[in-house]
């Protein structure tokens, strides 16, 4: 039985720095200490007049949300990244990430780990705050948009490679 920590549930992030147009993905890890994600789930529900008051729900979408706050950590490229769409807007929020888990490894590719890639808007509610003598924090969150593609994707060369089912 494996207890997998908040550390192996990994999200890289292209912080827009790649060359040709190829993406540059970085760990958003450092200066973080919370790692939140929840389905943002969007919930029919009805009372019918013959159930006597009990409800009826159904789940009918969905939009993936990871939360993160911790500090402002400078040279950390994901930390730079995010911490600067504080105040940026439209497509210069929009980039892609990878999550991937590490107690997922892909039996026939080693080093690799099953993922999904996703088309992301990256929302900094907060640039720098706090009490006196403390660190600068930050909050933000990345909202994943439309469908993941499923696939594999490999550290150590930061490349994903999509299944062929999709």
């Amino acid at each position: 039985m494996k207890k997998p920590l908040v550390s192996n549930r990994v999200l890289v992030i292209d912080d827009k720095k790649g060359t040709s147009g190829k993406e540059n993905y970085v760990r958003v890890g450092k200066g973080f200490t919370n790692f939140t994600k929840a389905s943002n789930s969007t919930i029919d529900q009805k009372f019918y007049i013959d159930e006597a008051g009990k409800g009826t729900s159904n789940k009918t979408g969905m939009q993936t949300i990871y939360s993160l706050t911790g500090d402002i950590v400078v040279g950390d490229p994901a930390n730079d990244f995010i911490v600067s769409c504080y105040e940026k807007l439209g497509d210069d929020v929009i980039t892609s990430a990878v999550q991937y888990d590490e107690y997922s490894p892909v039996a026939d590719q080693a080093g690799c780990f099953e993922a999904q890639k996703f088309e992301c808007m990256v929302n900094c509610t907060n640039d720098g705050s706090g009490d006196g003598g403390a660190v600068l924090a930050v909050e933000a969150e990345i909202h994943q948009n439309g469908q993941e593609i499923k696939g594999y994707y490999n550290p150590s060369t930061k490349e994903f490679t999509a299944d062929s089912a999709n």
